[in-house]
Order: structure tokens, then C-alpha cells, then sequence
């Protein structure tokens, strides 16, 4: 880390943009760091559109600074012209026709697209920085991947064994196209890939696939494979910075031949054993990033070639777009499955609604007559008739509302008045059961594009099976909460310390008819809540635990799909 007086930054670096071919990471220094085309700058652009003094990029107050040199063809941040600017994370930097990203070193106090990591064993652990950036050349994936098909016109005849090398690579890419074809199993798929990675790339010792896509940028170990069975129980270290790159930029990094580097010639002055050769390929879709291929080997001073970066960003291609199909399929399948069961719901909601009606005079009817009883069994039993009934109207209630295609209407709304336009009616109702309800409202007062009758449903229904959680609990609380968090998202939680819901209940508790609460339940609110929020291009996220309580999550991105 590099300190000021009074805060300390993460380590910055630039990287020409776009990275058609391989680049270093150039380090940006500490203190004052001078760009332009004289030899006496940190950084040395030779190129005529840049000024022989043309910028600085300095550290002030724990930010960095870029301010023109009263240069010829100016700096440019962002593609607006400037005198002087902060620097972000991400920023795109022109110096005449010359064009870089700045990209700072990961670091935990810093919002990245690396949020968390889950993994389904130990063989995968995200470090803190244990490489250096600059010791890695950056490639934009797309690039990489032309590799494996290099244009013939004007290149230098090939040796007999690196054209050998290249047939056998195409032929296992062939056969591993005609493998996926016939796979619907997304594990089966990854380790297919990485054992064909394994077979053609001598140097690869351990390659693993990490799949992510969710909103909140968790990503998940989906493959692993090791080509010494031995070595599986030892963990794989992965270099958060690494990760974050590679996902953020959508580029391939890969480690330098150090055997080529002076400052490794002499074997006492590295520790060999601790440095893994390392290749790095994010999985695309489109611009969308899906995960990343990552795979090294035992040996820097063994370091992949271009070619094997070529073949590896090949596969992740091959990988990608399988995986991108598969959810494809199962996305079409799930459209007929939910027009089926709209049909479905929608006919017996309507047979259902059309019961109740005709036999509604006669429950009055009964009921005035049952009124002048004093007989306790029979008002005991009438009071669970006539809660049945009204249970079964609000199940077809809801059937009609969940199987209907609402259009989304989002409107600047004030998120904290509309919670709070519900608070007195809630008060009441807790107040006879003895529950709290307690309101820890963003200061901010966040106003926000949202369909307002829809959220304020599903705000209703999470509220609501608080209460159910909450009810039977001495010194039952409810508290609802709204906030930005570090990305920009809006918020909303209601949390209990009900019952809690147990892990094995997590995976499907947003699944259409399925309920925790036996027959008290329909099974469609949180399944309404949840195509609510895809509506919304949002998020849904629960936190509980069985006797200590549950937390739903909302979180709203700035602007919903369409706007």
C-alpha cells in the first residue's frame, strides 16, 4: 500500500485501452507520477499527439489526482476534457490519440464487483494481494480468443511440432463443442472443460470455474480439478485484485515468462516455490460477465505461452456459450410451465370466487341466526367456518393476482412516506398481539423509480409473515429498514425474531405453492414478492436462523429494466 500523511490508497495502475494485445499493467508511483512523450516522465508516451510534459497523476489527500499540463491536445477523463480531475476506480484516461484505464489494487474497504465468495468445499480461498499486477499481461478476452485462429497472411513459417501442437488443440476443441452438445448438466460441462484444458496445456496444474451473474456479485466454486489427485486437499490461492480485474474489465491476465526477467536469475534472490504460474479467462456473455475460468501451474519460471492463453480463452468461449443455452432451454421451459399454471390458477380462481359468491348469503344468513346463541361450542366452531371461508378468498385473491401480467408503471416515489403510510394500520394490529414494530428509515430519504401499488403488495406480504413468524414469540419485534447500500442499490428489509426458517427450506421458499406454515399458507406470497422484484430487475435476499429470527432483503437497482 502506498501512505499520505493522513490516509493511505490502494495502488493504482494503468492499462492501455483497448487491450488488443497483451499489455503490462504500468504502476502508477507514489507521490507524483509524470506522463508524456520526453524521456524524463514516469511514464514515456511516444507518440506525436502527446506533449513532451502532457499530465501528472499525484496523490492527494488519499485520492489520486490527474491534472493537464496546459498540453497541446489536452487530457481527456471519461471522454470530457479536463484541467484537473479525481480519479475512480474504472476511469478512462486519453492522453492525445493514447488511451488508458485506471485500475486501482483490490482492497477490502473498496466497493468492487467482488462482493462475496461462496464455495461448495475448501479448495479455493481469495487472498489478499499476494500479485503484483505489474508482474501480469492484460488482454481483452475477445482478442485472446482470435488467437487460436492467427491470420497466415505475412507470419513466419511454423515449426513442425507447433503446428502439431495446434492440429491436436483444434481436434479437442472439436471434440469438446460435440460433448457439450449432448450435456444438460451444467457441473458436467465445467469439468469437461477443465479437463480438456488439463490434456493441452503441459504447464496447467489446477484449474477451477467460478460462476456468478446474481446482482449482488456473489460468485460460486462450480468446478475444480487438479492433475495430481494428491494435491486436492491443499487449497488454491486466488489473488482478490485478480478477480476483481477479470470480472470488472472483462480481460484475460496471464503471468510473464520471468525466466526472461533479469531480476529472477539469480535463484536466492526469489522464493520459486511460492510463485504459481497463473492464466485468468472470464466467461462472457455478451458484455455480461458470467464467471471465470482460472487455472495455474506449480512453476512461474514455466510460464503459459500465448498460444495456451489462445486455447484456454477458446474453451471459456465454448463454456460460456453451452452454459448460456442451458439456461436458455430452461428458461423456455419455465415460460410454458408458468403459462400452464397462470391458466390453471386463473380458471379455479374464477370457479372458486364464483362458490363463495352463491353461498355467501347463506354463511350471513347462518350467521344471524347463530348470533342469538350462547352456546360457546357452536360460536367456537362458526368462528373457524367462517375463517376458512375467508382464507379461501384470499387465496383466489391471490391466484388472480399472481396468474394476471401486471404491467410495471415506476414513478419517482419517496420510499420512506409509502412505508410509513402503512405503519398506523400495522400498529394496531401488533399492539393486541403484544409485537413491536420498530422503523429505522434511511435519513436520506430516498426517492426512487418504483410501481408503487406493487411494491407496497409485496412490502404488505413480507410484513405479514413476520407477524405469522413473530406471533407466538414473548417480546415478538418486527423492524423495517431502508437504505443505499455501497453500490448504489436501494434497500428495503423487514426483519423478525420469529421462528427462523430452516437452511433446508431456503432454496425453495420462493417456489410457486410452497409454504413453511403447513395449511396456513397458500405458497404464492413470497413467489409474488419474488417475480416482483425480477420485474423490477431487482433482487430478494433471506438471512434466518431456526429461534433467532428472519431477515428479507429487497434491494432495487437505480433505474428497472426499460426505463
Amino acid at each position: 500500500m502506498m501512505r499520505t500523511a493522513a490516509n493511505s490508497v490502494s495502488e493504482a495502475y494503468l492499462i492501455p485501452y483497448p487491450a488488443e494485445s497483451f499489455s503490462k499493467p504500468v504502476p502508477i508511483q507514489t507521490g507524483e507520477t509524470t506522463i508524456g512523450r520526453d524521456v524524463a516522465n514516469s511514464i514515456q508516451i511516444l507518440q506525436g499527439s502527446v506533449s513532451p510534459r502532457h499530465a501528472t497523476i499525484a496523490v492527494q489527500d488519499g485520492q489520486y489526482v490527474l491534472t493537464d499540463l496546459e498540453s497541446r491536445n489536452g487530457t481527456f477523463l471519461n471522454e470530457q476534457k479536463i484541467r484537473s480531475g479525481v480519479l475512480k476506480h474504472h476511469d478512462k484516461i486519453s492522453f492525445g490519440d493514447r488511451t488508458f484505464l485506471f485500475l486501482m489494487k483490490a482492497d477490502p474497504a473498496r466497493s468492487g464487483p467482488l462482493t462475496a465468495l461462496f464455495s461448495q468445499n475448501d479448495a479455493v480461498a481469495i487472498t489478499e494481494d499476494s500479485v503484483e499486477p505489474s508482474e501480469l499481461l492484460a488482454q481483452t478476452a475477445a482478442s485472446a480468443a482470435l488467437g487460436i485462429f492467427p491470420p497466415s497472411v505475412g507470419l513466419p513459417a511454423v515449426e513442425a511440432g507447433e503446428a502439431a501442437l495446434a492440429h491436436q488443440r483444434l481436434s479437442l476443441l472439436y471434440q469438446l463443442s460435440e460433448k457439450l452438445r449432448s450435456t444438460r448438466v451444467t457441473e458436467e460441462i465445467l469439468q469437461k472443460g477443465l479437463e480438456l484444458i488439463l490434456t493441452a496445456i503441459p504447464a496447467a496444474a489446477r484449474g477451477v470455474v467460478m460462476l456468478g451473474g446474481q446482482a449482488d456479485g456473489t460468485l460460486k466454486i462450480s468446478a475444480v480439478k487438479m492433475r495430481d489427485p494428491q494435491a486436492a486437499e491443499r487449497s488454491i490461492p486466488i489473488s482478490r485484485t485478480i478477480v476483481d480485474w477479470v470480472l470488472s474489465e472483462r480481460m484475460v491476465l496471464v503471468s510473464q515468462n520471468l525466466s526472461e526477467d533479469s531480476r529472477f536469475q539469480d535463484s536466492e534472490s526469489i522464493r520459486i516455490h511460492n510463485l504459481n504460474a497463473i492464466l485468468v479467462v472470464p466467461l462472457l456473455k455478451g458484455e455480461k460477465v458470467m464467471g471465470m475460468l482460472y487455472v495455474d501451474g506449480h512453476n512461474i519460471l514455466e510460464a503459459f505461452t500465448q498460444q495456451d492463453v489462445a486455447f484456454a480463452a477458446a474453451v471459456a468461449n465454448e463454456l460460456a456459450l453451452c452454459i448460456e443455452n442451458i439456461e436458455l432451454q430452461q428458461e423456455l421451459i419455465q415460460n410454458e410451465r408458468m403459462a400452464a399454471i397462470g391458466l390453471m390458477m386463473t380458471n379455479l380462481a374464477h370457479n372458486i370466487k364464483n362458490l363463495l359468491t352463491l353461498n355467501q348469503n347463506a354463511l350471513d344468513l347462518l350467521g344471524l341466526q347463530l348470533r342469538d346463541l350462547e352456546d360457546p361450542r357452536i360460536q367456537k366452531s362458526w368462528r373457524y367456518i367462517t375463517q376458512s371461508f375467508t382464507r379461501i378468498n384470499n387465496l383466489a385473491v391471490n391466484m388472480l393476482a399472481y396468474a394476471r401480467e401486471q404491467e410495471m408503471a415506476p414513478r419517482p416515489t419517496l420510499i420512506n412516506q409509502l412505508i410509513l403510510s402503512h405503519r398506523e394500520a400495522f400498529e394496531q394490529s401488533l399492539v393486541n398481539k403484544g409485537i413491536a414494530l420498530e422503523m429505522r428509515l434511511s435519513p436520506d430519504n430516498p426517492r426512487w423509480l418504483m410501481d408503487g401499488s406493487q411494491f407496497q403488495r409485496a412490502f404488505i406480504n413480507l410484513v405479514v409473515n413476520a407477524i405469522d413468524a413473530v406471533k407466538e414469540q414473548p417480546g415478538g419485534r418486527i423492524v423495517v429498514s431502508t437504505r443505499i447500500n455501497e453500490q448504489g442499490w436501494l434497500e428495503v428489509s423487514v426483519a423478525d425474531n420469529g421462528t427462523g426458517i430452516s437452511p433446508d427450506h431456503h432454496a425453495r421458499i420462493f417456489d410457486l405453492f410452497y409454504s413453511t406454515k403447513g395449511t396456513g399458507g397458500s405458497g404464492l406470497g413470497l413467489s409474488m414478492v419474488k417475480k416482483f422484484m425480477d420485474k423490477m430487475g431487482g433482487t430478494i435476499h433471506l438471512a434466518s436462523e431456526v429461534g433467532k429470527g428472519s431477515t428479507f432483503t429487497l434491494a432495487f437497482p437505480e433505474k428497472p429494466p426499460g426505463t
